[in-house]
């Protein structure tokens, strides 16, 4: 059962290139639950997937598959299913979730799934920006969609801003950039033939988790970052630092905006897109 008490629903996920089980909550009280009974998967089928928005989404396959090492920092882990995705691939995964009602069911599923626990690193908090990292914060989340956690900082407590959701938590907080030197995952994808790809959904945080948290671009150089854009001011701070680090934005996709971003020197892009922090093609 889930921390309300509702019983929580095993689902098999079958429209996948490799089928993994999953619990999700009721979907009563999750559209993204009720999508994924509905359709047999979430946005994407296979890890590649994630790099089809972009221009040269056909190369991303190889790009995707031969790399001796292959992380996924998922930054808004909610259930899990990017994280379960990438791991029955092969990837190793740095999961990110400070709602303890979506870990609880991401918990379940690794005990659903126990090849893939071992890969997949489970972090209970919130990324912040470096002066929200000493703040008092908490995840609040609507009835009608429960796993969808918002951040609230500012000296945030439940009594004060909770009303009006259905659920208010109070929560660890870290800067991806500690984060990121902190975990040993992360500090091995480090040589020239690793690769890592980046996954953000952080509803409407995303400012402040780039903030606090620019040795992803300058340190990992991820090939893909896949990041939720549809409110205007992500948008707007995501331009600047995909601009400032080398970045180019690829079209946004679907309803919730999600939008790929890619090291690019070659604006020509194809087959011809260079790293510009290696020097070298990407493929």
């Amino acid at each position: 059962r889930d921390l309300h008490g509702r019983k929580m629903r095993v689902l098999e996920m079958s429209n996948v290139s490799v089928p993994f089980r999953m619990a999700i909550h009721p979907p009563s009280v999750d559209p993204m639950a009720r999508d994924m009974v509905r359709d047999g998967f979430w946005e994407i089928h296979n890890p590649a997937d994630l790099a089809r928005p972009v221009a040269a989404w056909r190369s991303a396959d190889v790009l995707l598959s031969s790399a001796r090492r292959r992380t996924l920092v998922d930054i808004g882990a909610n259930l899990g299913y990017y994280s379960l995705l990438f791991a029955s691939h092969g990837w190793n995964v740095l999961a990110v979730e400070p709602m303890a009602y979506n870990r609880n069911a991401l918990a379940a599923s690794l005990c659903l799934n126990p090849t893939l626990a071992s890969r997949i690193t489970l972090v209970a908090a919130a990324l912040v920006s470096p002066d929200q990292e000493s703040d008092h914060c908490v995840v609040v989340s609507p009835g009608r969609n429960a796993g969808n956690g918002r951040v609230i900082c500012n000296r945030a407590n439940c009594s004060k801003v909770g009303r009006g959701f259905a659920h208010c938590e109070p929560i660890r907080t870290t800067t991806l950039d500690r984060l990121l030197s902190e975990s040993a995952l992360t500090a091995a994808a480090s040589a020239p033939d690793d690769v890592v790809v980046a996954k953000m959904d952080v509803e409407g945080f995303e400012c402040n988790v780039l903030k606090g948290g620019l040795s992803l671009f300058y340190r990992l150089h991820p090939r893909f970052f896949q990041v939720e854009l549809k409110r205007p001011h992500v948008r707007k701070c995501v331009e600047e630092y995909a601009k400032a680090h080398g970045f180019v934005l690829g079209p946004s996709d679907g309803h919730d905006g999600n939008t790929v971003l890619y090291p690019a020197v070659d604006h020509g892009y194809g087959d011809s897109i260079s790293d510009p922090f290696r020097k070298r093609k990407l493929w």
